[in-house]
């Protein structure tokens, strides 16, 4: 009775969380010989790891784990899981200590509990984050293998696949990462980036627009779509973008992303609906385009829009034959330039 009470218990407090369920059905089992106490900590650290938004998540991630671990030394998953806050600090910093203490937590976690999932997907993290891709693949298949329904475990595989020059395979494993947990924004952003390093800016932008569907102040996916949206040469919208982000959290690397937007010809870019509206407009009058196409262009290209209406003027109105909804005038800018 003690144990369905604390089964129960611990049902609770998941339905709360988004951590990655083993088999799918959101039914967890405490571990026999594992107390509520360290189980749900556990829970807490993967939610907040699956949350991973600032390093406030990470830290709290650690802080729970930590806990587990006191209370359940000999139980393998928080390990991992401090294995993984390791590797993410280490990808923050870039410093050999935090990448030293995720070896050993790793190590740890192996010799506790080898056959789980989670401590799978944390030791495949760490051969990835070292170089050995192919090791890497192996463990994350591994923890696939143990709970299917881990998005994680799907990218990391996908990760090394494409790290191995495999990118049919990553893609594939980007993809099923997307049917396993649909709900889980990182594994879109994932997806996205992906695509953007594929040279697919404008699928990766429709991922990332569904990532924010799910976590809609998540600054890291704002960020990503930002820098996609740059590569698309939707200058307006990365403004926006990385405005948005920056009202959520002001940090140094979005200031920096803007600051690129400025330099590549959005400075002067209108700060609302109503100056960009005006200047629309007024663009349109002067140079005797239409406005639509006028609200392309500052899209396009930012502030160098209005410059291009000024030099190429109505020839910015001729539509190519084979692709209608860029200029004669356009194209021959982009030649110059």
């Amino acid at each position: 009775e003690l144990a369905n009470l604390q089964n129960e218990l611990t049902q609770a407090v998941v339905d709360g969380l988004d951590a990655s369920v083993p088999g799918g059905d959101r039914q967890w089992k405490i571990p026999k010989g594992i107390g509520s106490e360290a189980y749900l900590h556990y829970l807490q650290g993967l939610d907040a790891l699956h949350r991973e938004n600032s390093l406030a998540d990470i830290d709290a991630a650690e802080q729970a784990f930590e806990h587990a671990t006191r209370s359940a030394p000999a139980f393998g998953p928080p390990h991992a899981g401090l294995c993984r806050v390791k590797l993410r600090r280490y990808e923050w910093f870039r410093s050999a200590g935090y990448f030293e203490e995720a070896r050993s937590y790793c190590g740890s976690a192996l010799e506790l509990t080898s056959a789980d999932s989670e401590v799978n997907l944390a030791v495949g993290w760490l051969h990835y984050y070292a170089g050995a891709y192919s090791d890497a693949q192996k463990f994350f298949e591994n923890s696939i293998a143990l709970n299917p329904s881990s998005a994680d475990a799907y990218v990391g595989a996908a990760n090394s696949m494409e790290a191995l020059d495999n990118l049919s395979g990553a893609e594939a494993s980007f993809a099923q990462a997307t049917v396993v947990q649909p709900g889980y924004w990182k594994a879109h952003n994932e997806m996205a980036m992906f695509l953007v390093r594929s040279d697919r800016d404008e699928d990766a932008i429709v991922r990332f627009e569904i990532a924010l569907e799910m976590a809609p102040d998540n600054t890291a996916t704002l960020n990503n779509l930002g820098a996609a949206l740059i590569y698309a040469d939707k200058l307006g919208l990365a403004v926006k973008t990385f405005d948005r982000s920056l009202e959520i959290n002001e940090e140094a690397s979005t200031y920096s992303n803007l600051g690129s937007v400025y330099y590549l010809g959005a400075e002067g870019f209108p700060q609302d609906d109503e100056a960009r509206t005006n200047l629309v407009r007024e663009t349109a009058e002067k140079h005797g385009l239409g406005q639509d196409y006028v609200e392309a262009l500052l899209e396009r290209y930012g502030m160098e829009a209005i410059r291009l209406a000024g030099e190429k003027g109505t020839d910015l109105a001729a539509p190519l034959a084979t692709l209608p909804e860029y200029s004669v005038g356009e194209i021959e800018s982009i030649a110059e330039n």
